[in-house]
């Protein structure tokens, strides 16, 4: 999210400072892991993870993952890196302190602050990533947040629960099936007249925006806690 979507990251913290968190973006905090995981290299994996696990171990305090696939990845799939007892043991202790912004805002938070008034109607595409739908199950709170945003109305498609085609490395070794079930969102897009699509995955968004700018679309994207402050 910082190096892809500086943006996206800088208004969910100014969301939390609105509602009186303190937030601290700790630089040492790399990567999760997992496009290793997914690939099938679990010792990668496994190297990537110790330190973020040092590291979140350190604090007490909730930890806002932008995004379903990592916030997934850190809270339910750790323990498929066979870590060492000890390692295993911190982890354990703080998992349930992972939070997708969302889940935490709706969740946790209770919904601090008002949310943003569009002047005119948005109709939004809400893609229901797979992680935040099949593992992490918190689509819900994401809509239940987004519902209560006037002027705004969120669309689905006919598949609601089905892939976008991106799966990491599923893009690129599969091309045509994954170009395919992108186009197949963005069909629907067009075809309902939507000024853009959300969703808890940045990655999947990424995946969707990269193939219709291909194919010269006006679409916008947005991560869902964006259109709280979207203008």
């Amino acid at each position: 999210m910082d190096q892809f979507f500086p943006d996206s990251v800088w208004k969910a913290v100014q969301l939390l400072k609105q509602a009186n968190c303190d937030v601290v973006f700790e630089e040492k905090a790399l990567c999760c892991g997992q496009p290793a995981f997914n690939s099938g290299y679990r010792k990668d994996a496994y190297e990537v993870a110790k330190p973020l696990i040092d590291l979140l171990t350190m604090t007490n305090e909730p930890i806002v993952v932008l995004s379903g696939s990592c916030c997934s990845m850190i809270k339910i799939h750790y323990h498929e890196l066979h870590l060492p007892p000890e390692l295993e043991q911190q982890w354990v202790k703080w998992k349930n302190r992972v939070f997708e912004f969302c889940d935490f805002w709706v969740n946790v938070l209770q919904n601090p602050t008002l949310p943003n008034s569009f002047k005119s109607p948005l109709r939004v595409l809400f893609h229901r990533s797979c992680h935040a739908l099949r593992e992490l199950k918190i689509v819900s709170a994401a809509e239940t947040l987004l519902q209560q945003i006037p002027n705004l109305e969120l669309v689905y498609t006919n598949d609601f629960d089905a892939c976008c085609g991106f799966g990491g490395t599923f893009a690129v070794k599969f091309p045509e099936i994954s170009i395919s079930m992108a186009d197949s969102k963005l069909d629907y897009a067009m075809q309902h007249k939507v000024d853009g699509i959300a969703s808890l995955d940045m990655s999947c968004l990424m995946h969707l925006q990269a193939r219709s700018q291909k194919r010269f679309l006006p679409l916008k994207f947005w991560y869902a806690p964006e259109l709280l402050i979207y203008q």
